[in-house]
């Protein structure tokens, strides 16, 4: 990544610094490690443990009542109380969501990053649109740099502008998988929940280059996803070889971040610059790989016609 892009990687980390406090509170004592992939959009927050809280949910039939417990739950487990709680996260940070069925009732709480009331809500979805914006102007840029252009914030914005509409449907349209998924596992108990990780995680592998194929071919996000799945299925071998050591250092760097983020801000700022970094190498990575395979691909079917 040439030196000409660092403002890609300045973006990145005043997109967290914004929400500093938040990040902080995100640290664990405990031992903490993501297995992920970075996102076309990097936030140090990806890699922190769960939001966790001291308050139990207690569903009633007409009402839910917040209860202070020392014991604390977090997103992802499954809960038994009275009644059981399915306990989730959406792919959104900013939003996390717990499910409640059983015996009694059912229904769901929302937490947002900005804490709670109307301005909390307010700036939730101002950052939530915010972040839509900057990965179009931030795939946009990295296109750009592969073709050997340079970064200015003009072309930024106008790639920002350009496929915000494209990416805010794309994130519903996930939302909305995500919900119809939580649902089916909320009602199959253990086992859907490890079928809804199971199906979370193969989504994402074949949906790799989504965001990626959006930009470089200015495409829909239906015909994207298409070209996404099908690329992986044909490259299968080779994206995971491709994927693998990434998830491995970003592993790594999960257990390093939890520890920086607990130890102070000045070593949270320092995580947070370091993750931008490391993370905007992976995305021009990601696309420089992309479209190798792209156009190896093209090659093959335009030799094919040939042969036959």
């Amino acid at each position: 990544m040439a030196k000409k892009f660092l403002p890609l990687v300045l973006i990145a980390a005043l997109l967290d610094l914004s929400r500093l406090r938040y990040i902080m509170e995100r640290a664990t004592q405990d031992f903490n490690i993501k297995l992920m992939f970075p996102g076309a959009m990097p936030t140090l927050a990806d890699l922190l443990p769960d939001h966790q809280t001291t308050d139990e949910v207690i569903w009633h039939s007409d009402e839910m009542i917040w209860r202070s417990d020392e014991e604390s739950w977090h997103f992802g487990e499954v809960v038994l109380h009275s009644e059981e709680i399915f306990i989730t996260k959406t792919p959104f940070d900013d939003f996390q969501m717990v499910w409640g069925y059983g015996p009694v009732d059912s229904g769901f709480v929302i937490n947002t990053s900005f804490g709670d009331g109307l301005i909390a809500v307010f700036m939730t979805i101002v950052f939530f649109l915010l972040s839509v914006f900057l990965k179009g102007g931030f795939l946009g840029s990295v296109l750009l740099g592969l073709k050997d252009e340079g970064f200015s914030i003009d072309t930024f914005v106008k790639n920002g502008i350009k496929f915000f509409g494209r990416f805010l449907w794309q994130i519903l349209i996930i939302l909305i998988a995500v919900l119809i998924l939580m649902l089916i596992a909320a009602v199959s108990g253990f086992l859907g929940l490890i079928l809804l990780i199971t199906g979370v995680i193969v989504i994402f592998f074949m949906f790799l280059f989504w965001d990626y194929i959006i930009v470089a071919k200015d495409i829909d996000i239906i015909e994207a996803a298409k070209e996404s799945w099908n690329l992986v299925k044909d490259n299968f071998a080779e994206v995971l070889a491709f994927m693998l050591p990434i998830v491995a250092v970003t592993a790594f760097f999960s257990i390093l971040a939890n520890f920086m983020v607990w130890s102070g801000v000045i070593s949270t700022i320092v995580a947070i610059v370091g993750y931008a970094y490391f993370a905007t190498i992976v995305i021009f990575a990601v696309m420089s790989f992309y479209l190798e395979l792209s156009n190896k691909e093209e090659a093959v079917e335009e030799v094919a016609p040939l042969d036959s």
